[in-house]
């Protein structure tokens, strides 16, 4: 179950009572490409399995998220522009894992009316980033943000908890 991504220290994956568990770590764009092709790499390494399967962790995306459904990638910029520097493979990238692979098991409970934010910056606690995500083959009985982990400063992420 290894999946090709240049730093595979930020991909595990094995299964856990009959469900494959990857769990992800996908350097954010200050590592340039290698967020590209750590992001397709994961997406095209679980596309098409038949198997019930679960995707976690940091993956550093996305940009915004709009109450409507529509998403902005960090290709993009704040007036959802695609960069020229990026470009719309880094766009195509981002958006693979957060709509193209399973369902987000948040999205899929709160729709996008709800704004929740897994990241934020350390002097500005309202505002932030939801950069953490559970993708999966199975149907979310719940799933939601454990802040205090993040507010306490025990981490700079928030956790997650979901029934599946």
């Amino acid at each position: 179950m290894k999946l090709e991504v240049p730093w595979p220290e930020t991909v595990l994956s094995g299964m856990v009572s009959g469900v494959e568990l990857t769990v992800a770590h996908v350097p954010n764009s200050r590592n340039g490409w290698i967020k590209v092709e750590t992001l397709e790499g994961v997406v095209g390494g679980l596309a098409g399995r038949d198997r019930d399967a679960i995707l976690c962790g940091d993956f550093n995306t996305p940009r915004s998220e709009r109450r409507d459904g529509t998403i902005i990638t960090f290709a993009r910029d704040q007036y959802g522009r695609v960069r020229p520097e990026r470009g719309e493979r880094w766009d195509a990238a981002e958006l693979g894992v957060l709509t193209g692979l399973w369902p987000d098991a948040f999205r899929s409970l709160h729709g996008y009316e709800r704004k929740e934010i897994s990241w934020n910056w350390p002097r500005f606690q309202r505002s932030g980033y939801r950069l953490d995500h559970i993708f999966s083959t199975l149907a979310p009985t719940r799933c939601e943000y454990v802040h205090d982990v993040r507010i306490s400063k025990l981490s700079d992420h928030s956790a997650m908890e979901a029934d599946l």
